[in-house]
């Protein structure tokens, strides 16, 4: 894939739950693994799933959205509400 833009952060967005479903499955078939860099990438790889399901990844890519937009990173309150969020096109 080439650069993200905010239509393509917002593309991607709804479809999060397969990076949960691949993220979670590699860990499980990480887990039963003889290759101990698999094994220890385990929890690197559920923090992940749980990051985008918890709403901090949410939160991170509102940021990274006006970053891209407005090339800043937003100031204190800045950031639209979950409500009103611009990953919701």
């Amino acid at each position: 894939m080439g650069d993200w833009t905010p239509e393509l952060v917002r593309e991607w967005w709804p479809g999060r739950h397969t990076v949960v479903e691949f993220a979670e499955g590699l860990a499980e078939g990480y887990t039963k693994s003889d290759e101990e860099w698999e094994r220890k990438q385990v929890p690197a790889l559920r923090d992940y799933a749980v990051s985008i399901v918890n709403g901090e990844l949410e939160a991170y890519l509102r940021g990274y959205v006006l970053w891209l937009v407005e090339r800043r990173q937003p100031r204190e309150g800045e950031l639209p509400e979950p409500s009103e969020n611009p990953l919701r096109s």
